[in-house]
């Protein structure tokens, strides 16, 4: 990520992909400096991996264990 989306993910404390997809575009447009651009670089970051905002844990594949 550049560093505009990167550090409003931080200040958020949005840490994890799992996190991060289960946001709302709309949610994710109210964090302070993060726009229409960060959120389209995200999205194209995302789509490979069948991944989009606004996903539900159902729709997740499972997380790895923890150690």
């Amino acid at each position: 990520l550049s560093a505009r989306p990167a550090s409003s993910l931080r200040f958020e404390n949005i840490l994890t992909v799992r996190e991060l997809v289960m946001k709302k575009e709309r949610e994710m447009l109210l964090i302070p400096n993060f726009g229409h651009k960060s959120l389209a670089e995200i999205k194209e970051l995302l789509a490979p991996h069948n991944l989009r905002f606004g996903m539900v844990p159902g729709e997740l594949p499972p997380q790895p264990p923890e150690d």
